[in-house]
């Protein structure tokens, strides 16, 4: 049951987004683009690119749900999460959660082989503008025996 990790993360990533309602005192766009540019385990060199959805409604704290397409040098992440943080002023933060699903192709880091799917999660921090994120991922799909579960580690700049 390779699939039961990825049924798991994600009821429990859409039950936690409950719908909130919106204080209309403070009218803010729900809906924001997110950015980031990193160099992470084992797909090196990234650009991760979504958008996410402030449901909150308040504009000194947000709590987002996050979706992101992360396309590397040696592999890609489709990802889900959940964050909250400050990004309307100083002291600019964010933290998140999100469940992920990744591929590799090329030349992967940690002696991954190319060709492998990978499902996990991963906690992030943002302060500044500057990213760090490390996770956990469960192997799913290829022929990589050696590597059943391997981290991610990154550093990078975004939001």
């Amino acid at each position: 049951m390779k699939l039961s990790p990825i049924i798991l993360l994600c009821t429990v990533t859409f039950a936690l987004a409950k719908p909130e309602v919106i204080d209309t005192e403070y009218p803010i766009s729900p809906v924001y683009p997110s950015m980031i540019i990193r160099f992470s385990t084992p797909i090196k060199l990234s650009a991760a690119l979504g958008f996410a959805i402030n449901h909150d409604g308040h504009t000194s704290l947000h709590n987002d749900i996050f979706f992101r397409v992360e396309p590397g040098f040696s592999g890609g992440k489709l990802t889900v999460g959940r964050r909250i943080g400050n990004i309307n002023s100083s002291p600019f933060w964010l933290v998140g959660l999100s469940g992920s699903i990744m591929q590799t192709w090329g030349n992967p880091l940690q002696g991954v082989e190319p060709e492998q799917t990978y499902v996990g999660i991963e906690l992030s921090g943002c302060s500044f503008w500057i990213t760090v994120n490390g996770g956990v991922y469960r192997h799913i799909i290829g022929d990589d025996g050696g590597n059943d579960w391997i981290y991610c580690l990154g550093a990078g700049v975004g939001l």
